[in-house]
């Protein structure tokens, strides 16, 4: 039979160090005192905070001056930028915006609005009050809707350009995939985006990556660039390749989102001695690109590579002048939305993949 491998245990020897007992002294009555009256003290803060808070909830349900309705109007004069824009010049509708904004204030005990302005605007903490209404009501609409199965709405702002080439068919391609979910689209400056998402009336942004501030964050979906559009008959008789010639005689259709690029461009021509040739100026992209398909105006446009659906007799020139006007786009939203609407990430997850051109 083998011998075991397992050595022999070591017997104690009356040299080893003996194993030291230590044994915690017992609390003072001093000390147990002391430990009952902090956590005695922790519960009576526990149930005063309670007890205020109930005695809070029933002023809120007894008292006539605040209500969904008077929250709703305060909601609607932060949107609309002031109580005459929210009431739509009605002086009826007026007065009652002003009394209800008045017996909130009586309510809360504090004044939520700037007396001196004219016309009435809310001040720092009216507009807080506001934009947490705000988001309440957004969720108390979305909790309803979902309930009755109906359809919820998610509002996406870009620039006029992004709506058409971008936006409008990726939205369209998310029909099948959230059946029960609306979108609205709106054409916004990049400022007017950026207060849209921070005080949430807006779900979803496209903006410009200068243009992200915190607290909203964002994804990158792709470059962008500009370049002159020009039909091909107008390039009859002239010389295609010397683009600063072009600038100066062919007729020009511009539009109000490519204002600052117009602006950078006249700067660069000048420089070289020659003069912009705009005739036309348009208020919105489509009447750009309607004045493009006559033929007879040339016109700047936003390049986005395979999403461009120009004329087939349009040929494009970059313009080497706006190198340093190439942007980077971002979808870009509040992180509060995601927290607030359920379905709010997978939409903008989706709705990245489908808008997504290119990496900045």
């Amino acid at each position: 039979m083998p011998a075991s491998s397992t050595p022999p245990r070591k017997l104690p020897s009356p040299s080893d160090p003996k194993p030291t007992l230590v044994v915690e002294p017992a609390p003072t009555r001093a000390q147990v005192k002391t430990t009952t009256t902090a956590k005695n003290s922790l519960k009576a803060k526990d149930a005063d905070k309670a007890s205020k808070r109930v005695a809070f909830l029933k002023h809120l349900l007894q008292d006539k001056g605040v209500s969904f309705d008077r929250l709703w109007t305060l909601v609607r004069v932060h949107e609309s930028g002031s109580l005459i824009k929210a009431a739509g010049d009605d002086t009826t509708r007026s007065g009652q915006y002003s009394r209800q904004i008045n017996e909130l204030e009586k309510f809360f005990g504090f004044e939520i609005s700037v007396r001196d302005s004219s016309p009435l605007t809310l001040n720092r903490q009216g507009i807080e009050l506001a934009q947490f209404t705000a988001e309440f009501f957004r969720r108390f609409e979305d909790f309803a809707l979902r309930g009755r199965g109906e359809s919820r709405t998610f509002t996406i702002a870009a620039g006029e350009s992004l709506l058409q080439w971008i936006v409008i068919p990726g939205v369209s391609a998310l029909e099948r995939v959230f059946p029960d979910i609306g979108f609205r689209l709106r054409n916004l400056q990049n400022s007017e985006i950026v207060l849209g998402l921070k005080d949430m009336t807006l779900d979803l942004g496209l903006l410009r990556r200068e243009s992200m501030r915190k607290p909203l964050a964002g994804t990158p979906l792709g470059c962008v660039d500009y370049c002159l559009c020009v039909p091909r008959p107008l390039l009859a008789d002239r010389d295609r390749f010397k683009l600063p010639a072009l600038l100066e005689e062919l007729p020009l259709a511009v539009h109000l989102e490519t204002s600052y690029i117009e602006a950078e461009l006249e700067a660069a021509t000048r420089g070289a001695g020659l003069r912009l040739n705009i005739r036309l100026r348009c208020d919105t992209f489509p009447n750009a690109m309607a004045a493009l398909r006559t033929g007879r105006y040339a016109t700047l446009m936003i390049q986005f590579p395979g999403r461009n659906p120009l004329p087939a007799d349009v040929e494009t020139f970059p313009l080497p002048y706006l190198d340093h006007t190439h942007r980077d786009i971002y979808l870009a939203w509040n992180p509060r939305l995601l927290a607030m609407r359920p379905e709010a990430e997978r939409v903008r997850n989706l709705l990245r993949q489908q808008l997504a051109w290119g990496n900045p």
